[in-house]
């Protein structure tokens, strides 16, 4: 399953875009035995105080494979099951 925009539904993170993919490798020495992804989401057109948004800005969110090709969301701990989010400021 290929990770896309709107792929969990509304009220996630990255349902209107995402980006700028990081990804790392098995590593059994780390004891991780999935592939890891970390990347850029955006659900809204708008940024802090109103500012217009554009990419590579954004929140970022956390996704696992098996394979490095079939990808599930890690929903995180932050609204819209975030990670990481930028301050208002």
């Amino acid at each position: 399953r290929v990770l896309h925009s709107g792929g969990e539904g509304e009220g996630w993170f990255d349902d209107k875009l995402l980006a700028m993919p990081v990804v790392l490798p098995p590593d059994e020495e780390a004891g991780r035995s999935k592939w890891l992804m970390w990347y850029y989401g955006r659900s809204g057109e708008e940024w802090a105080k109103g500012n217009k948004a554009f990419l590579p800005t954004g929140v970022s969110g956390i996704a696992e494979s098996p394979d490095g090709l079939n990808w599930n969301r890690v929903k995180g701990h932050l609204p819209g099951g975030a990670i990481m989010v930028p301050s208002e400021e």
